[in-house]
């Protein structure tokens, strides 16, 4: 995972995930992948997990 491997390179990682499980969308795209990346400001993306 990108977040792994960014933390063991020293980074400071967040990971948000909205379902009842932690990891569960991750599961739920199989060998398909997934992409999480906004455009959007970080504010109005994290305001969707709060």
């Amino acid at each position: 995972m990108a977040a792994e491997t960014l933390a063991e390179a020293g980074c400071l990682v967040t990971v948000y995930d909205r379902m009842p499980s932690f990891g569960r969308k991750l599961l739920m795209a199989g060998v398909g992948g997934l992409n999480l990346t906004h455009s959007e400001g970080l504010e109005a993306f994290l305001s969707r997990y709060r």
